[in-house]
């Protein structure tokens, strides 16, 4: 185990591997609130610790996402399924899901600056193959952030559209935006950099203000299950119909004009051949398969 080769150790609990695996062990289990937010809680000890080498630090920000995933779903669960919420649990629970996503991809977004700002540390070194995961997961965790504020039907800021753009692009740049990648153990199938920035463009532009909470989740598992379809370029195609400016804080706008000003960041993307696949689906449907 990575956590067993450091003959010195941080000033911090989660800096023994044999502290972390206890902690881990003594979460409330049967409390989903609590565990978030206890969770949560190291997340927030660990933004402003020092002394963890990087490599160390994201094995130790891996086990603890990797341990509230199931809490956090049953959380996301409770706030879309629940008959009566009164608003202060409605608010109490948005609150705690939005709030978690955003400090787990502050902590993702912190090893990959890290790493960026010194290569040659021996941490970086052992971090560098870790990197297309911590760029997918931090991915993941701002789409569901941005999913979260559409259950809302409010803005997305300008922040949170450069924390998705810049990453994506600093994978693009350093050749691991298309590595597949596991998302989280379990989890069926592969991912990327590139997949999770792509599932999120097609989610915000498929303008679901009209959508009840639950249908804008399951529009949003619809997308994924069909995105081996869309098409996404650098280039402008004949059939795009939206673009982003990744590097610009801006959402992704329909395709009226193509934009004034050249860019490194454009990208152009179109359903591609996901309006066949879900009328087939539809079909299937109908047929009660």
């Amino acid at each position: 185990m990575i956590l067993n080769i450091f003959s010195s150790r941080p000033d911090h609990p989660l800096g023994d591997a044999k502290e972390l695996k206890r902690i881990l062990a003594e979460l409330p289990s049967d409390n989903a609130f609590r565990f978030v937010d206890e969770i949560y809680g190291w997340f927030e000890s660990l933004l402003t610790v020092d002394g963890f080498r990087l490599d160390h630090l994201f094995d130790v920000i891996r086990q603890l996402d990797e341990a509230a995933q199931i809490p956090v779903r049953r959380l996301s669960r409770d706030y879309l399924n629940a008959p009566r919420l009164s608003k202060n649990d409605e608010r109490r629970l948005w609150s705690m899901c939005y709030n978690y996503w955003g400090e787990l991809a502050s902590l993702y977004a912190l090893c990959i600056e890290r790493a960026q700002q010194n290569p040659k540390d021996k941490g970086s070194e052992l971090f560098k193959s870790s990197l297309p995961l911590a760029a997918s997961r931090l991915l993941a965790a701002r789409a569901a952030q941005v999913k979260w504020v559409e259950f809302r039907y409010g803005p997305v800021g300008e922040d949170l559209w450069r924390g998705l753009g810049q990453p994506y692009l600093a994978a693009e740049r350093a050749g691991y935006a298309q590595k597949p990648v596991q998302l989280y153990p379990g989890q069926p199938g592969m991912t990327s950099v590139t997949q999770q920035y792509m599932q999120l463009l097609f989610f915000y532009s498929s303008s679901m203000d009209s959508l009840m909470p639950l249908e804008i989740e399951l529009a949003d598992r619809l997308i994924a299950h069909l995105q081996s379809g869309f098409v996404f370029s650098p280039e402008c195609q004949h059939d795009s119909v939206y673009w982003v400016d990744a590097a610009g804080g801006k959402p992704p706008l329909r395709l009226v004009q193509v934009p004034a000003e050249p860019s490194p960041g454009l990208r152009f993307f179109s359903p591609g051949t996901a309006p066949q696949v879900l009328d087939a689906l539809l079909r299937r449907v109908e047929r009660g398969e």
